[in-house]
């Protein structure tokens, strides 16, 4: 140990055992599965001391999230080089097992046929370990993730996924999101109806339009880039938390 640090307090260390503990146990039986007084168990502390650091699993699982967006902003950044394709330095950041595939597939129906394409063309993947997180029109306004969407709702997304990013939501990190129901198809739809879990994120502006569903001459100087970055890190961590570290392809939309 470094001489010039400070040794970590009783109750400093029994709340980072706590919250290792709980990751441990989310991952193993997931979030329902999970109960505090196992958490305690394997932390080696009382239940009681669990309660004393955090008052409920969601305040357990948003300190969690916390310590996983402290670790990213904290850690050092890798240097871009001129030299080496950008593909190979995208996999090189990726832990072992883990394919990225980024996809950019058009708008409208062109855009949707591009994922049908994608889909089609990747029926080997296992829906296990494959999640298509979708960025729809995210330039500005409420943040939300879509609940159902096309011309009668016929296409909900997986519950338990909605739920999780209404967990990651609940954790204040990434501000408000909401869920919503789209009356349009999206190619988050298209993932869902091949199969995947998939989860669509839309920002509407006051007047309930996505920024880029509107006459030209009322269309925004610029796209609101907090807006974006927040989806992006919104999409990310519930991508994260969904897949639990397990080897499988994400696809960003």
């Amino acid at each position: 140990m470094d001489p010039s640090t400070p040794p970590q307090r009783l109750t400093d260390r029994k709340r980072a055992a706590i919250v290792d503990a709980a990751i441990e146990e989310f991952l193993a039986s997931g979030y329902d599965a999970t109960s505090m007084d196992r958490i305690a168990a394997r932390a080696d502390v009382s239940k009681r001391t669990v309660y004393n650091h955090f008052p409920g699993k969601e305040a357990l699982f948003a300190a969690i999230l916390q310590k996983l967006w402290d670790a990213t902003r904290t850690g050092s950044s890798p240097t871009y080089r001129a030299d080496v394709p950008l593909r190979e330095q995208l996999l090189a950041l990726l832990p072992q097992g883990v394919e990225l595939w980024v996809v950019g597939s058009g708008a409208g129906g062109a855009g949707c046929s591009g994922m049908r394409a994608f889909v089609d063309a990747h029926r080997p993947w296992s829906p296990d370990h494959t999640l298509f997180i979708n960025f729809k029109c995210v330039g500005g306004g409420a943040l939300h993730t879509i609940r159902s969407e096309g011309p009668l709702g016929d296409t909900a997304y997986f519950s338990q996924l909605v739920e999780l990013a209404r967990r990651v939501s609940a954790s204040g990190l990434f501000g408000e999101v909401t869920p919503v129901d789209w009356p349009e198809d999206t190619d988050g739809g298209v993932a869902v109806r091949g199969g995947f879990p998939a989860l669509s994120l839309i920002s509407l502006e006051a007047d309930g339009l996505p920024r880029n569903q509107r006459l030209a001459s009322d269309l925004p100087a610029s796209l609101d880039m907090a807006t974006v970055i927040r989806a992006a890190d919104f999409g990310a961590a519930v991508a994260r938390a969904a897949l639990r570290g397990e080897a499988g392809p994400v696809a960003l939309l």
